[in-house]
């Protein structure tokens, strides 16, 4: 049975992912009657049939896959087979491309035949995302990727590193220019790929007329292309134009002073800005300085690989204190030097926005990296990255002690001192202060002089922490054994971070789009709010009508009540009477028969019960008129401290009135049950009394008959 139930999921399985696809064409691997039966086979059937193509499109859920799959093949020179489908197929799933909107090629041996059968087969008005970096793309296959952009929704395109020159830029210039949803382009080269972009001045100069025209395009990467200063020049003239641009990235364009003055000129409208690795001098750091000091959008800078020295960052330092926006800085490898770390230092004294900090490969001693610590602990600075520098074991017991102590304002949560010499001594004073520390998560200690000695002392400090959730001691002489224990106790930290609470980034958009319900919420409630205060000023003298209406139904009910508890009063003392002369009877009674006095004593006794039955209930009635009557006289009393404040709080009398009402609601229903109550108990005493009257005729009638006889 369970091998027919998986035979039958097979084919039911082959069935609907071959008929998923509406646009699905059969004739692509055979006529429709031979297709037909791939329909019913088995996985098994399906491997040893002679239509191997048949079953590669049954492995796809969608019919494009299967496309660029048999294309792909022919741009590798590779033969189709089941297994490498298998693998294409698993390759596609592991980057996320399940649905016709997003789709990530990178690094997969893209050309020509993919191209032109990812976008043939492409449905109309879909697709938004597409990611082909690091592949053969080049000038060749412009045409493809011109009609792909011409696609009314596609907002990210990367084609970093596909061996694209200004000829190819060409092709696509116009179509890019027209775009109006084009959010994202990126025609940078991958750091470490063979594959490089290079577009030189001429294709600088199509990039300017790219800004020109388009503006939709948001974040632009361009780094390493070798555009020149000229290029930088016309971009930055572009951008004055070009009022959509938030993200521009020109690292290693040798752009210099001339290209660098014009785009940081014109950037105004710029949130991060990268011209990392340009040639530019320290003269640019005072129309950086402007920039920072005028702009209200910047807030990422990336320099690193331009010579700053100590007259740039006196610029730079300058810039942070009258500015508020910038969040993330990089001066890396910028000469900087250790009168200019410590001229940082002072400048980050209680700066309140900064929050990433990179200044490696900048010869920072202890004497500077010492200031830089007394400085962490007076701003907001989350990440710092020192990467190679000369730090040493004196740097690391004074960071400890200030930084990583308990006693530390800081607001560090991840450092990077790889390549800064330290050696064991310096990382048992990190991990020393580690113990007690909750906030630090990520660290990086690459590349330094630790040794296989202190295994044991990492090991054990790892086991008690769960915050860590990166930690990097690649090339230093620990054992690999050590390291593999290392990453398993950082993958368990990361599970633990996982489940405690979600992504932070995630944690802050629900809480901003929270925020913004909230607000909209607010708004709609001060409204009806608004319109309650003016229909409230118009029946506020029906409000105290009806209160006084319900305050003399009230009082009616009060009335009534009390009038029912006289009455009840009443046949009291008449039960009691009733019960006198029956005594009274009784004891004459008496002389005359001892069974029958016996037979009186035990009815004596019932009705002494009855009666304390009856004086309980009465005592009952009685304090539950009295706690009706104070619960009344305390919720008229509310009433009129409602009716007080209701004046200042116009938005919630109708609820308290709704309440009174319900109240009142409540209280009749109790009144009407105790009326219900004390009527069956009126009916009840009237036929004990009749039974009783005809007991007694009885009796008189059988001692008249006694004496008769």
């Amino acid at each position: 049975m369970k091998k027919r139930a998986s035979t039958s999921k097979k084919r039911r399985r082959t069935k609907e992912s071959i008929q998923q696809d509406d646009s699905y064409n059969s004739d692509s691997y055979g006529s429709e009657d031979e297709n037909n039966k791939y329909l019913y086979m088995t996985e098994k059937e399906l491997k040893n049939s002679d239509n191997v193509k048949g079953y590669i499109f049954s492995l796809f859920s969608r019919k494009i896959y299967a496309e660029i799959y048999f294309a792909w093949c022919k741009d590798c020179n590779e033969t189709f087979s089941a297994e490498s489908a298998k693998y294409f197929r698993d390759e596609l799933l592991s980057r996320g491309n399940k649905d016709l909107k997003n789709f990530n090629f990178r690094c997969l041996r893209v050309s020509q035949n993919f191209l032109l059968s990812f976008v043939g087969n492409l449905p109309p008005g879909q697709i938004k995302k597409v990611e082909l970096q690091d592949n053969m793309v080049s000038d060749i296959c412009m045409h493809h990727i011109k009609s792909l952009i011409s696609i009314k929704n596609l907002e990210y395109l990367n084609l970093a590193s596909n061996m694209i020159s200004t000829e190819g830029l060409k092709i696509i210039q116009n179509e890019v220019m027209k775009s109006n949803n084009l959010k994202y382009l990126n025609l940078g080269v991958i750091e470490g790929s063979f594959r490089r972009n290079n577009f030189n001045g001429e294709g600088g100069i199509i990039l300017a007329r790219i800004l020109l025209n388009n503006h939709s395009i948001e974040t632009l990467i361009l780094q390493d292309n070798e555009l020149g200063e000229d290029a930088g020049d016309k971009i930055g003239a572009a951008l004055i134009q070009n009022k959509t641009i938030k993200k521009l990235v020109l690292s290693d364009n040798k752009i210099k002073n001339k290209g660098a003055r014009s785009i940081i000129e014109n950037g105004q409208q710029l949130i991060s800005l990268d011209l990392s690795n340009n040639d530019i001098s320290a003269e640019v750091c005072y129309e950086l300085k402007n920039l920072i000091i005028s702009s209200n959008n910047l807030k990422e800078i990336i320099w690193n690989g331009n010579n700053v020295g100590l007259k740039g960052i006196s610029s730079i330092v300058d810039a942070l204190r009258k500015n508020n926006n910038i969040k993330s800085l990089s001066l890396k490898s910028t000469s900087i030097g250790i009168s200019g770390i410590t001229s940082l230092a002072n400048g980050l004294f209680n700066n309140e926005t900064l929050e990433i900090l990179d200044i490696g490969s900048n010869s920072i001693n202890y004497e500077s990296f010492k200031e830089l610590c007394d400085a962490l602990n007076n701003n907001k600075i989350r990440i710092l990255k020192c990467k190679n520098n000369l730090l040493g074991d004196e740097s690391m017991k004074y960071f400890s002690e200030t930084i990583l102590c308990k006693e530390t304002n800081s607001c560090l949560t991840a450092f990077d001192f790889s390549a800064c010499k330290i050696y064991d001594q310096g990382l048992i004073y990190l991990l020393n202060e580690l113990q007690n520390n909750d906030k630090i998560t990520w660290i990086n200690l690459k590349d330094n002089y630790f040794s296989h000695e202190i295994d044991f002392v990492i090991l054990n400090f790892l086991e008690k922490n769960t915050n860590l959730t990166y930690l990097d001691l690649t090339k230093n002489r620990f054992s690999f054994q050590c390291l593999q224990k290392v990453n398993k106790i950082i993958q368990r930290n990361r599970k633990i971070q996982n489940n405690k609470e979600p992504n932070r980034l995630l944690v802050q958009l629900y809480s901003l789009k929270y925020e913004n319900t909230k607000l909209n919420e607010l708004k709609d409630t001060l409204k009806i709010i608004e319109n309650d205060n003016e229909k409230l000023r118009l029946n506020k003298a029906d409000l105290r009508q009806d209160y006084e209406i319900s305050k003399n139904t009230c009082n009616e009910q009060i009335a009534l009540t009390n009038k029912k508890i006289t009455e009840n009063k009443y046949l009291l003392n008449l039960r009691q009477k009733e019960l006198k002369e029956k005594k009274e009877e009784y004891e004459k009674i008496k002389g005359d028969n001892t069974e029958k006095m016996d037979r009186l004593n035990q009815e004596y006794e019932e009705l002494c019960q009855t009666k304390e039955k009856l004086d309980l209930e009465t005592n009952q009635l009685n304090e539950d008129f009295e706690r009706i009557q104070k619960e009344l006289m305390d919720q008229i009393s509310d009433l009129n401290d409602v009716i007080d404040k209701n004046r200042l709080r116009t938005g919630e009398t109708q609820k308290e009135i709704k309440a009174i009402n319900n109240e009142i609601a409540s209280i009749e229903k109790e009144i009407n049950e105790r009326k219900e109550k004390i009527e069956k108990e009126r009916k009840e005493r009237e036929e004990k009394e009749k039974l009783e009257n005809e007991k007694e005729q009885e009796k008189k009638e059988e001692e008249e008959e006694k004496k008769e006889k």
